[in-house]
Formats: C-alpha cells, structure tokens, sequence
C-alpha cells in the first residue's frame, strides 16, 4: 500500500485476458514477466463471502492410524497397541477403567447417549452456541459394518488433562486426540469470513490483460475449532494460498516491491506413508479395520519395505516378489479382485449370496492361476510359428458386441499377438493351449498344418486339441431364460447384482462357440431355478437341463418353518442398513421360491428364518407349541 499500513502482501496471476492463466513455456513466462516489470497494480475488485466448516467425523480405525502418523508420529502398530491399553482399561485408583469405545471399527455411528453427555458438556464448558442446531450425523462408507461405534471416549467429562498424572506420554497424547476429535465432531461448524480481492496490473495502450489476486480468511465463529484448534490452509494446494492483507479500496494503486516468477516442474507421485497407505487400502476396500496395522508389520517385518522418516521404499526383495507376482498371479493380487472379496464376505453375511457358489467360482479361478504360476514356460520361438500358422486363416467369424467389448476368436488372437511381439510378453501355458486348439478349429485354412505342426514339436498337442462343445443342457437353459421378466437389478455393496445383464452375457459367449465355466454353469442353474415358476412345463425340463442331478433330500422341518411364515399378513415396514434396504418380506420370498426351486435352504439362511419367525410370533397361532416341537426362540417383542 501507499499508506499505512505498510505491510508487504503476495498476490498470485489469477487471468489473462479474462481466461485462467496458464503458462506452460519458459518463453511464454519471460516474455510476460519482462512485460509486468513496466506496469503499476490497482485494486479492481473485492468481494466477501462467509463459509460454513463443519468438523470431521468422529475416529475410525483408519483415520486414527493416519492421524496418530501425521500429527504423533506413532505408527500404526503401535497406534493400536495403545488404543487397546486405553480400551481394555486404565486403573484409575478404583480399579481398571476402559478410556476409549472398541477400536476396530469403520462405523462413524455415535449413541444417542453419547451425543447427549456431549452436548451437556459443551453446553457447559463453551457456551450454548457452540451446540449445534441440530445434532451432527457422519455417513459411513458403503459397506461399513455398523457393529461398532466410532472410536470416542467412553466419559467426555474425562478431559485430557485430568489424566496426565495417570497416563504415559504416548497414551496420554492418543487420548488426548480421540477425545478432542469426538468433542469437536459434535460442535456448531465454524463461520469464516473470506475476502478475495483482484489487481490489475494497468496496461499501457491495447496490451494484454493481466489480473492478480489475493485471497484472506478470519474466522467470525470458532465453532468446533475452539476445541481441535484452528485449521491452516493446505499449503500444497496453490490456489488456497493465502495472505494477511490490510484494508483496501476498489481504484486503490499499489506499490510493487518485487516480481516474482518460479519454476515448477511435475512431479512424481510421492512414496507412501504409513498414513497414506492406510487410506490408500481403505479408498480401495482392502482389508479391514482390524487387518490395517498387520499388513503395514508385515510388509516391514517381512523386509518387504523399509521405513525411514515415515516413507516406506520397497526393497529389492520386495521389488522381486512384486514382479513374480504381477506376472504369474496377477488377478489374484489385483486390487479390484481384493475389494471385490470384501465385497462377496459381505454378501455371503446377510444371506444374499450362497457361499458355496462363491467358493465354487473362487476354487475354479484360483486352480487356474496356481497352474499358470506353476506352469513351465513357454518357447518364443515355437509360439511365434503357431502366430506365423494362423495368419493363413482369413475368414473369422463376425465378432459379437457385449457392452463395449467385441468377442470372438479373432479379437482373442489379436490381443495375445499384441501382447506377445508388440509389449515382448511371454505367453502362458494356457494361451498357448489355446493357440493350438485355434488352429485345429480352422486347419481347413491352413496349408500343410499337420506337418507345420510336427516341426514345431506340437504333433502330439494337435493331434489331441478338440473344440469343446457348448452342452445341449446350457442350449435348453438360455432359451428357456429368453421370455422371462427378470427381477430389476440391486446394488450390493459397490457391485451391481443384474440376473438379465449376466444371462445375456453367457448368451454372446455360446454364440461365439465357447463353452461356459463349471462356476459359470452354477450360478446360470441357481438363475434357472430362480425364475422356474416362469419356465412352461420346467419339471419335464429338469433332465433335460440337467439340474435334477443338483437335488437334495426335502427336509421336513424346513417345509414347516417356510408354511408357518405364511400366517404373517401384517408385515414390519422396510428398514435401511447403511446403504442398503432390508425388507422381512422381500427376505422371506426370497426364501421360499429358493425352497420351492432348490427343495433346500443353507443353515444360514435356516436360522435367519427361525429368527424372523419368532419377530412375528404374535401372529403366529399356537406359536409356543410350534417353538418346542421345532426349537425355536423365544416370542421376541413386537417390532414397531
């Protein structure tokens, strides 16, 4: 300024010519700087807005580690050793006293009565309007298992302070930072006033149009911020870089102490942290609360990785089982696989999916891998005369369109010649398999095969290699699922459950001649039986499709519990669990066309069936007698 106060401050080019400034050539930024050095600033706009900040939720496992590595500088290891000590109980004088709720958790739920004593305490402690209006709810991520709290202490009366007598430094600390999260968490949001004000810098005549600004904050309203302190601004993020600014005028002129023009180049990605490899495996659904701290120990104790200032560096043997596994075991080790996991445990627990189809679909990709893994190499030389042999083949068949990806053979051979002379990879048995099956597919096209074949060394392959047929059985299925009204797709979890999309799927792979997967097969037969009610004349289809082979003894306990459902009219109203809907109904139907289909039902879902039969036992007549006969619970009370 050129008046008091005289205080230097930083402004930033924000524009040019009224577009975002961008400046991607060191010529570009000489030439503009060189041009500035001429020109005067003038204040040309400023504007003030207030914002709303709410605090951040409550602790779970994740965060906790993350914090207690950034702020603390504990890892996460030990971060969970001592929030078990604080968990597990403190003796106080009066005997051992758990500080802290359970801290495996990825639950952001806080009790009613926690949110009560909260809000008591604030009220006394800081003043009414530090309570929020209302009281401040946190979503969990899908997925999340609500058995748990979040992590907050068990007393909030209990301040930091009144332990630091009893407490070791590092437990003190970690209480210290649970206790002011969760205090905060349930806090009035804090009110900031920003000012952003814009400079020109004047041209002389009709030369471009170079706009800065400067941006300031003050908070009006602590809020939450009373209690976890005040929030500076992320110093890696330009755009928030701010400044103390003095008053200014809209036509005020300044004096310009310095032009500055600095250099940046991309950078990298940074290594992982302890912390940031945490969030790293919670954003992409890998391991669980309780396995977060393990996995960061083991890649350490395993010498896996190194940890110095908090960074962790692979090490050569962590680099070798990387590339040993990436390349023989690489969907198995993918992190979409992994998270896709979670996912079906997930869904096996509330009953959605049968777990023996998991296991069957899992047993059968996993045999695969391990044989590839374990597999002998392949000769490059010999593979290249199997390419050198198809290249005769011209007519292919049409390929099939799913979605966007094309099918068939020949997009098949085109992708593994790319992967093998374009990216150098080594083919696996598999491929090579079946390369060799392609060739006895279309020898017809392929002059003197059978002794191109025998020079190679693959005589004794091709004289064996067949075309699997598609069964006759898979045929009568998809065209019996072709005029059923298929359910409407559901969400479970992060995945889409679509009975039509992978119907329609298989569909395109039987036309393109490949014959379906034993784990294929089992999920398109529970598909089958699913919509059985559809399907004219399905009892005399049953051998015909082969699923009579699939039947189990009808056990007659289980044909009693599904009639007794059949007293209920007057139904609970649907409920919703994190992210998803769960109706007693829709549960119950499920399970009784499953019965009427399979003749069976899992143990699970057997005992989720006698649960709900004792949810409605009011409507159940002589339920007491019913109960002994065929042991059931005890008549719960009636759900409102």
């Amino acid at each position: 300024k050129l008046v008091d106060p005289l205080d230097p401050f930083v402004l930033r080019l924000h524009r040019i010519n009224g577009e975002k400034a961008e400046i991607k050539e060191e010529k570009q930024a000489t030439a503009i700087f060189e041009e500035l050095q001429k020109r005067a600033l003038v204040v040309s706009d400023i504007s003030i807005r207030e914002i709303s900040k709410r605090a951040y939720p409550p602790f779970i496992t994740s965060s906790l580690q993350q914090s207690a590595s950034s702020v603390l500088r504990i890892s996460p290891a030990r971060t969970m050793a001592l929030a078990q000590q604080l968990y597990e109980g403190i003796n106080l004088g009066s005997g051992e006293t758990g500080l802290i709720t359970y801290m495996r958790t990825d639950s952001f739920f806080v009790s009613a009565e926690a949110r009560g004593q909260c809000k008591t305490f604030i009220e006394q402690n800081y003043g009414k309007e530090y309570v929020p209006a209302t009281p401040n709810f946190y979503k969990s991520r899908a997925g999340a298992q609500e058995a748990h709290e979040a992590i907050r202490p068990t007393d909030v009366q209990m301040k930091p302070e009144s332990l630091a007598h009893i407490l070791n430094p590092q437990q003190l600390k970690l209480y210290k930072l649970i206790w002011e999260r969760f205090v905060a968490s349930q806090m009035a949001p804090a009110r900031i006033s920003q000012r952003s004000v814009e400079f020109d810098a004047q041209p002389e005549g009709n030369g471009e149009q170079y706009t800065f600004r400067a941006t300031a904050s003050t908070i009006v309203f602590p809020g939450y911020m009373r209690v976890s302190g005040v929030e500076k601004p992320n110093s890696k993020d330009e755009d928030s870089d701010e400044s103390v600014m003095p008053a200014l005028e809209v036509g005020e002129k300044l004096e310009t102490l310095e032009w500055l023009s600095e250099r940046k180049e991309t950078k990298p990605p940074a290594r992982y942290s302890e912390a940031s490899l945490v969030r790293a495996l919670e954003e992409h659904g890998i391991g669980r609360p309780s396995t977060y701290a393990q996995i960061l120990s083991t890649l350490n104790s395993r010498k896996y990785v190194t940890i110095e200032k908090r960074v962790l560096t692979p090490t050569e043997l962590g680099m070798k089982l990387y590339q040993f596994l990436v390349t023989n075991l690489d969907a198995l080790f993918n992190v979409g696989f992994t998270a896709n996991m979670e996912e079906e445990l997930d869904s096996i627990e509330d009953g959605s999916v049968e777990w023996t189809d998991m296991l069957a679909k899992f047993y059968e990709q996993f045999t695969e891998w391990l044989s590839v893994a374990s597999a002998h190499k392949t000769d490059p030389v010999k593979v290249a005369g199997l390419f050198e042999l198809l290249k005769n083949v011209e007519n292919w068949p049409e390929p099939v369109k799913s979605g966007k990806r094309l099918l068939g053979d020949k997009v098949f051979y085109d992708s593994i010649r790319k992967q093998f002379e374009e990216e150098q990879k080594q083919l696996s048995e598999r491929q090579e398999s079946v390369l060799i099956n392609l060739i006895k597919k279309y020898e017809k096209q392929i002059p003197d095969v059978a002794e191109a074949m025998s020079k190679l060394g693959y005589s004794e392959a091709y004289a064996t290699a067949e075309h699997v047929p598609v069964r006759d059985s898979t045929q009568v299925k998809l065209k019996c699922l072709e005029n059923v009204q298929f359910d409407e797709p559901i969400q479970q979890g992060g995945k889409k459950k679509d009975d039509r999309a992978f119907v329609e799927s298989l569909r395109l792979q039987v036309t393109t001649g490949r014959s379906l997967s034993t784990a294929q097969l089992t999920v398109l037969n529970s598909i089958t039986r699913k919509y059985a009610s559809q399907i004219p004349n399905f009892k005399e289809l049953e051998s015909e499709m082969e699923l009579d082979n699939a039947k189990q003894p009808i056990d007659p306990n289980t044909v009693r519990l599904v009639e007794i459902m059949k007293n209920v009219t007057t139904w609970n109203p649907p409920v919703k669990r994190g992210n998803r809907k769960w109706s007693d109904q829709a549960f119950y139907e499920s399970l009784a066309n499953q019965f009427a289909n399979r003749g069976a039902l899992s143990p699970k879902q057997v005992a989720s069936l006698c649960k709900m039969i004792s949810k409605y036992a009011e409507q159940i007549p002589e339920y007491e007698k019913i109960a002994g006969e065929l042991d059931l619970p005890k008549k719960q009370q009636k759900s409102s």
